[in-house]
C-alpha cells in the first residue's frame, strides 16, 4: 500500500488478502475498507489517474482524485481494478477482471465486466471454498442457514461514506490521524451499513 500526503487508509478486521493487494491513494483523498472482505489475486486500488487531464477548450482540470469505499463482507475477483470515486456497499460482489470506476454498488449486488455493471441485485455470499467438496457437502450447503450476510441500514451501523467526509474535512494529518484511531478504538462496535 502506498499513501501519499494527506491521504489516510483505514483497513477494518478480519479482511483476507489471496496475495498482494496493489493500493495507492493520493492527492489527499482516503481509502476505508470495512470489516470480513474477501480479495484475489493480483487486485488494483488507486483513487487517482496519477497524471493530470485538462479540457483543451476550458483549460480546466477534469480528472480529480476521489476517495474510495468498501463496506463489510465485499469480495473482489481476481484482477479486479477499483478505481477512483468507487463505493462498494456492504455484502456485495465485484467480480473477476471488472473495472469499477467511480460507480456506487449497493448493498447485497453483483457487478461485473468493463466497465463494471450490474449482474444482479439481493444477492449475498459465504467464504466457503467449494474446489474439494463432496456431493453430500453440496448438497448441505443448496439452502444457506440464516440471513447474516444480508445487509441493511438498522440505525446502529455507521456510514462509511459520511466517514470518508470527515476525513476530507480534517484540517490536518494530524486531525486524521485523531479520527482513525477513534474509529480503530472502537473496532468491536463498528461495521458499516448497506445503501
Amino acid at each position: 500500500m502506498v499513501i501519499f500526503s494527506h491521504s489516510a487508509a483505514y483497513v477494518g478486521q478480519n479482511n483476507y488478502f489471496n496475495g498482494k493487494l496493489n493500493v495507492i491513494i493520493s492527492e489527499g483523498q482516503n481509502f476505508i475498507l470495512g470489516n470480513q472482505c474477501m480479495f484475489s489475486f493480483d487486485i488494483w486500488i488507486r483513487n487517482s489517474d496519477a497524471h493530470l487531464i485538462y479540457d483543451a477548450t476550458s483549460m480546466q482540470r477534469i480528472n480529480p482524485s476521489k476517495s474510495i469505499v468498501i463496506g463489510d463482507h465485499v469480495w473482489i475477483g481476481q484482477h479486479a481494478m477499483i478505481l477512483k470515486g468507487s463505493v462498494i456497499h456492504s455484502g456485495s460482489i465485484v467480480g473477476a477482471m471488472s473495472v469499477l470506476a467511480g460507480k456506487t454498488v449497493k448493498s447485497n449486488c453483483s457487478w461485473a465486466g468493463n466497465p463494471a455493471k450490474k449482474i444482479r441485485e439481493n444477492i449475498f455470499w459465504s467464504g466457503e471454498s467449494v474446489h474439494s467438496w463432496t456431493e453430500p457437502m453440496t448438497q448441505h450447503y443448496n439452502i444457506f442457514p440464516h440471513q447474516n450476510f444480508v445487509f441493511e441500514n438498522d440505525g446502529q451501523a455507521m456510514d462509511m461514506v459520511a466517514f470518508d467526509r470527515k476525513l476530507l474535512q480534517a484540517a490536518s494529518v494530524q486531525d486524521k490521524a485523531r479520527l482513525l484511531l477513534t474509529l480503530a478504538a472502537n473496532k468491536n462496535k463498528n461495521r458499516f451499513y448497506g445503501a
